[in-house]
């Protein structure tokens, strides 16, 4: 297994709002009924940031009803998904503003946890079992959520995922064994000079792609897995959703062993850090960036959440700029007594998740989630692209359908089958692979052109493998 890893935690590209022009024709959206969906299909996306984007900046849309489908290899990864929707959508009295985004990334992002972020996982997994066992409480509880469509198996699986991260006995999963394992397995003789390895990967790989992120945070996450660290201390307990089983070989057999099988050199700041629509953010002064990665993804998360709840943009300094606020309501129920927008923008108003009242409040197995209007995510069966064809219910269903970079093998000629007319498909390229060669890059491009095209799909504009983190396809046929 590469330093890329077998499971993806989280994308190798920045996060995409769906609904753009640039991905999706306007007149698509504008022919879409009242009660007409946008069916939108996700294959091995990896983490959640289209979807939270999407959702987050689709009141500046005729916005139809949303339906997003996901697959993914690895139920583990549909486990991460559930959770970091979890935080998205708690109350505002669970959690405030600053709490949901600290939240989001360190579960995201970090071998290593708080205490009282533990605490909240193992409060979820209860909830989430629940979930999983009885699919008419989860339509009570959490509406956004579709599990129907896995199979009875993998559901059971999923119950064991939450009941493996509840463990309290922290040696079950010890994370920072495993990491410092997985280096020695891939550095080898280098692992003694794994600082210098690590810096010339910055230099020379990384930084051209990405200036903004910077050599000691990077360096800090090769060497810990702890990404996000927004607070002083405190950040010893492993982080159960990172935990996978894969097969490996051991004397010629198959043996089943549960670790750490994510990435270990692109980094999670991909994703969610290096782009921002704060120009302030990704600025530079004496050629230098004024805000770290970490940062920009705090803000771009806090962003998020904060317009996806409320309808009216965030900027820095709890500043809210209103916005026209979208003709249907994101959120179908808040509390009457709870201004949203006071409630989610105020870091005074709300404790934080260090605070012992706030975590005995966040305690309750049953807790109701936010309420996304016209909004679902239903996740199919793993693996399942190469079926979907065959089923009738999916004849023509997809607007619009994403394939990651680990899973573009699955856009095959039958794949077109499940294309709507001028249907969009976008593809990951491979431009943050850290350890892909320039030649690599660009016979990636080539190949997946060429399949796309028998596909059915001709390319939207040029792609430069080096420089274009996606490509942008229109279904013709």
């Amino acid at each position: 297994m590469d330093r890329f890893g077998a499971v993806t935690w989280w994308g190798f590209s920045p996060a995409l709002h769906l609904l753009d022009e640039g991905l999706l024709e306007k007149a698509r959206l504008e022919e879409k009924g009242e009660d007409e969906a946008l069916n939108i299909l996700l294959i091995g996306m990896g983490d959640i940031r289209h979807i939270i984007k999407t959702l987050a900046l689709s009141h500046r849309h005729r916005k139809p009803k949303l339906k997003f489908y996901i697959i993914e290899n690895s139920l583990e990864v549909i486990a991460r998904h559930m959770l970091l929707l979890a935080v998205v959508f708690e109350q505002p009295d669970q959690l405030g503003l600053q709490e949901k985004a600290e939240l989001f990334l360190e579960l995201y992002g970090n071998s290593l946890i708080r205490q009282q972020t533990f605490d909240y996982l193992r409060t979820k997994c209860d909830q989430f079992i629940k979930f999983v066992t009885d699919l008419d409480y989860m339509s009570q509880q959490f509406s956004i959520l579709d599990l129907s469509q896995l199979k009875f198996k993998e559901r059971d699986l999923l119950e064991g995922v939450f009941k493996f991260w509840r463990n309290q006995d922290h040696k079950t999963f010890p994370i920072v064994e495993m990491w410092e394992q997985r280096l020695r397995h891939s550095l080898k003789t280098r692992y003694d000079s794994r600082m210098g390895v690590f810096d010339w990967d910055y230099s020379m790989r990384l930084h051209d792609k990405t200036s903004i992120v910077y050599s000691r945070e990077y360096k800090k996450w090769r060497e810990t897995g702890v990404a996000f660290a927004f607070r002083e201390g405190g950040y010893t307990v492993p982080n159960r959703s990172l935990a996978s089983g894969l097969l490996i070989n051991k004397g010629g057999e198959k043996v089943a062993q549960r670790g750490y099988w994510g990435d270990m050199v692109n980094s999670p700041y991909i994703a969610l850090g290096i782009e921002s629509e704060n120009e302030e953010l990704v600025k530079k002064v004496n050629d230098r960036h004024v805000k770290t990665s970490a940062e920009v993804a705090l803000y771009n998360v806090t962003a998020y959440i904060h317009e996806l709840l409320t309808g009216m943009r965030y900027t820095a300094g709890d500043v809210v700029k209103e916005t026209k606020m979208p003709s249907r309501p994101i959120i179908e129920e808040l509390d009457e007594d709870v201004n949203a927008s006071e409630a989610l923008s105020s870091v005074e108003a709300t404790s934080t998740l260090g605070q012992s009242e706030k975590t005995k409040s966040m305690s309750a197995t049953d807790t109701e989630f936010l309420r996304p209007v016209d909004v679902t995510v239903t996740f199919l069966p793993i693996n399942s692209a190469q079926e979907l064809h065959r089923k009738g219910k999916f004849h023509k269903a997809f607007d619009l359908v994403y394939l990651s970079n680990s899973m573009v093998h699955n856009l095959t000629e039958e794949l077109q089958a499940i294309f709507a007319p001028g249907a969009s498909v976008v593809i990951e390229t491979v431009k943050f692979m850290l350890e892909l060669k320039k030649e690599m890059s660009e016979e990636y491009v080539k190949k997946v052109t060429g399949m796309a095209h028998k596909a059915g799909c001709k390319i939207m504009k040029p792609c430069d493998g080096l420089k274009d983190a996606y490509m942008i396809f229109k279904y013709e046929h």
